[in-house]
């Protein structure tokens, strides 16, 4: 929790951009998640991420600030089965410090197509996938202050060598 070797104990208003680890944080949470249910597996392709994340460090203190907006693409195959099948997109447009805090924002979910699989799949994403995609990104915010942390751990290494 400490600030640059320059900021001695944290005092003066420091701020660290972490726009890309938060990208590939999201990505890669949203990559590794599958749904599977009813002989189904769902699960998230070409994630477009937008937005900023930072954390600023003044009084000793840390404080996070993230907003982002996700896009991604859903895709299904019959549990067992190398075939995929599209089957739609997905957005999260407010995932920020105060939505994932109150656990507070909306996931969108869009369908493509009318085949009964696509709907079954749909519906899957609707009921026990929307709650899976804020389970894997909950730690977000934390996550990102021990990454702030762990940076300002392996900075000071380096400084005094």
């Amino acid at each position: 929790m400490a600030g640059s070797v320059w900021n001695r104990n944290s005092w003066h208003w420091e701020e660290k951009n972490y726009n890309k680890w938060g990208e590939s944080y999201i990505k890669n949470k949203l990559s590794d998640l599958k749904i599977e249910k009813e002989g189904l597996s769902v699960y998230f392709d070409r994630v477009d991420i937008s937005g900023n994340a930072s954390v600023s460090i003044r009084k000793g203190k840390q404080i996070n600030s993230f907003e982002y907006v996700i896009k991604f693409d859903w895709v299904f195959s019959e549990t067992g089965q190398e075939k995929e099948y599209a089957g739609g997109t997905a957005e999260i447009l407010d995932f920020s410090n105060c939505s994932v805090e109150d656990n507070d924002y909306a996931i969108n979910v869009e369908l493509i197509g009318d085949k009964e699989n696509t709907k079954r799949a749909f519906d899957i994403l609707r009921k026990d996938g929307k709650e899976k995609i804020k389970d894997a990104l909950k730690d977000f915010p934390a996550d990102l202050l021990k990454h702030d942390s762990n940076e300002q751990t392996r900075n000071r290494r380096s400084w005094r060598r």
